[in-house]
Formats: C-alpha cells, sequence, structure tokens
C-alpha cells in the first residue's frame, strides 16, 4: 500500500502500468486496488483484471481492449 502514491504517479505521467497483487496479503491487496482505483478514476484512465491477481491500470490515453485483452494506443 506504501507504493500506491508511486504509481499513481506513473498513471498520471501516462504511463500503463501492470500490477501483480498474487504475493500481497488480502486486506493490503485490497486497500492497494482501491487506492488506485480511486486515482485512476480521478485521472480518466481505467483498470482491466486480465488475470488472476493481475491488472492493468492504464492512463486516459490508452485503451485497454475488452475483446483482445491487449493494450491500444489511442493517441
Amino acid at each position: 500500500y506504501d507504493e500506491g502514491p508511486e504509481i499513481a504517479d506513473y498513471l498520471a505521467e501516462g504511463s500503463t502500468v501492470v500490477l501483480n497483487v498474487e504475493q500481497l496479503e488480502r486486506e493490503a491487496m485490497k486497500r492497494l486496488l482501491d487506492f488506485l482505483l480511486g486515482a485512476t478514476h480521478v485521472l480518466g484512465g481505467s483498470m482491466k483484471k486480465v488475470a488472476k491477481g493481475t491488472f492493468v491500470f492504464a492512463p486516459k490515453n490508452v485503451g485497454v481492449s475488452e475483446a483482445a485483452d491487449e493494450i491500444t494506443d489511442e493517441q
């Protein structure tokens, strides 16, 4: 959870973040994901679960395709 603000900074700078939380304890995972979902929402980005315990957080200029499970550049 302590790394949440740093991860949010990457999103704010326009970077896509792939995050695997399988090694985290359940409560820490929940807090981190809640924080990042809030930050992603405020920044106008999106989040998608791509595998068990793995999530993609994308800034507003990057789309995460539902059909193909791939990241596409919308610039």
